[in-house]
């Protein structure tokens, strides 16, 4: 777990090893850190899934994963005292790669393929966010610099006038675990800020038609079964079997789909203990929009 958290908050990689991680061998001795390297998902086990993936088995260590991974000094950014009970953060992400072989069945342009929510999944939530809350505060997007530029990035900007932020990953990653309402992606980094989260309300999605969930990892393995703040919304079209959106836990388990039966199938981990995990370094820099450190608001 500290091991994801760690590799998330680094921005899997994209910033340089540092005294962050330092900090997290005094508690997890098993990282390493590898540099550089060609861009690839890490070979894993499907039982067990990359990075020792698995909420059943981190469930009860939530709390004292808050209390550990409590954020330092520079993560306190001015930002964070700005945010405002009807404010949102979004985070966003478009993998580095596409999955090759056939996109699945029903899923919307841009989703599984490139295992991206689509517009309408972020759209819907917060126009329904307006119409309980009879308006909405500020709607922050979390992103890479690089996907600035993105079509869906560029309708909801457009649409709900968002206010982008791009900050040291680990500024990011807490600024996303405080907010009051939080819209996940596919994902770890959005997995690991729902698991740490402080917010009211939590909106991730799922492929129900999939028996992991995701094409991007163990969506199964990590679902979040038993936090009441969560909905959940199905990214397949109802044409062919979607269970459609703001769905309970319950709602998804009960649901009789192939992601369904995969949750309730699972196991708590216990025969995946990990020898080593690799925290990879990536190394990506975007000079036309470059991330800022949100506490000093000095380009990184």
């Amino acid at each position: 777990l500290y091991t994801r958290v760690a590799a998330d908050a680094a921005g899997v990689g994209i910033s340089q090893e540092g005294d962050g991680l330092d900090r997290l061998k005094l508690f997890y001795s098993n990282i390493e850190f590898k540099p550089g390297g060609p861009r690839r998902v890490t070979p894993s086990n499907k039982k067990c899934g990359p990075h020792f993936q698995s909420y059943a088995f981190f469930r009860t260590e939530r709390c004292l994963a808050q209390c550990i991974l409590a954020p330092a000094a520079s993560l306190l950014t001015p930002l964070l005292f700005e945010l405002k009970k009807t404010d949102v953060v979004i985070h966003f992400r478009r993998p580095f790669f596409q999955f090759k072989g056939r996109s699945p069945h029903g899923i919307r342009r841009h989703t599984a393929w490139h295992t991206t929510p689509t517009y309408d999944y972020f759209a819907k939530i917060l126009e329904d966010i307006k119409r309980r809350r009879n308006g909405i505060g500020t709607v922050y997007l979390v992103a890479e610099p690089h996907q600035r530029e993105d079509e869906i990035v560029q309708q909801l900007t457009s649409t709900f006038d968002v206010r982008w932020v791009a900050g040291a990953p680990n500024q990011d990653h807490y600024l996303c675990r405080v907010a009051p309402t939080f819209i996940g992606s596919f994902g770890t980094f959005s997995w690991t800020i729902a698991y740490l989260s402080q917010a009211n309300e939590i909106h991730l999605p799922i492929v129900s038609n999939m028996s992991y969930g995701s094409t991007w990892n163990w969506w199964d393995a990590l679902f979040i079964e038993d936090d009441p703040r969560i909905t959940y919304h199905d990214e397949v079209l109802p044409d062919w079997g979607g269970i459609g959106g703001f769905l309970t836990a319950a709602d998804v388990v009960s649901s009789n789909t192939v992601y369904a039966k995969s949750i309730l199938n699972r196991t708590n981990g216990e025969l995946c203990h990990p020898r080593m995990d690799k925290v990879l370094q990536y190394a990506t820099r975007d000079k036309v929009n470059p991330r800022m450190d949100l506490y000093t608001g000095q380009p990184l």
